[in-house]
């Protein structure tokens, strides 16, 4: 993003800075997105044309830290709304395959299904996608929103459920071995870190009138556990 729209256009935040921040270059405000007002003391400081709400507990974090997780990935989801609503932002709140379930179609799922999920996190999304609709629909708030497949990149896995896609690869290197929670014929979508990326970010720069919805799909390839080690069976 820094690449597409220039470092000076971009403010980042976060609870704490990650190491190696480059400060010097991007803005960085520590923020807990939790807290409605410090929320919208940095909004309303720094001004900006589109909220990016990417805070969240995944898959299994959520389920570890219950509590914790209802604040950040419910509570925090208004309050980012809140300010869009107040400070006439654009606002970004990607979504996830987690708002699927056991009832939701499997092959060539639609936008439009049954989303009753059965974890934490999936609840959350489901929660955000509603009340961004409505944000939209009764304030006029440029709410949109991406279901996200599993991230592929060279990143370590951040807990969530298509993390072992990634997780595989550092416990192989780092002891041989690894045992995975899914069962074997587990299909799950999955997409390219840059590809995700690049998606978003043509799907933010898309102008409000263009759009059909406010909650899309993003699709790539999937794959099970078994086929991904047919593949590293390759090379090592």
């Amino acid at each position: 993003m820094q690449q597409r729209y220039g470092p000076k256009s971009i403010h980042v935040s976060d609870i704490r800075k990650p190491d190696n921040f480059p400060e010097d270059i991007i803005p960085f405000s520590s923020l807990d997105v939790t807290n409605k007002s410090d929320y919208l003391e940095l909004v309303s400081e720094v001004k900006p044309t589109h909220i990016l709400h990417l805070a969240a507990f995944l898959s299994a974090k959520a389920e570890q830290l219950f509590e914790k997780s209802l604040d950040v990935n419910i509570t925090a989801v208004q309050n980012a709304l809140d300010a869009a609503k107040r400070f006439n932002c654009s606002i970004y709140i990607p979504s996830s395959i987690a708002a699927f379930g056991p009832t939701s179609p499997r092959i060539n799922t639609p936008d439009d299904c049954i989303l009753q999920p059965t974890t934490a996190y999936g609840i959350g999304k489901v929660y955000s996608e509603l009340l961004g609709n409505y944000y939209f629909k009764r304030f006029g708030v440029d709410y949109r929103s991406l279901r996200y497949p599993g991230a592929i990149s060279a990143n370590p896995p951040g807990g969530g459920t298509t993390d072992y896609a990634i997780e595989i690869f550092y416990e192989i290197l780092k002891t041989g071995h690894y045992d995975c929670f899914l069962g074997q014929n587990t299909t799950l979508p999955m997409m390219y870190m840059d590809d995700l990326l690049r998606g978003t970010c043509e799907f933010i720069d898309t102008p409000s009138s263009y759009l059909s919805r406010r909650v899309y799909n993003l699709a790539a390839i999937s794959f099970t556990p078994a086929e991904l080690v047919q593949s590293i069976a390759k090379f090592y």
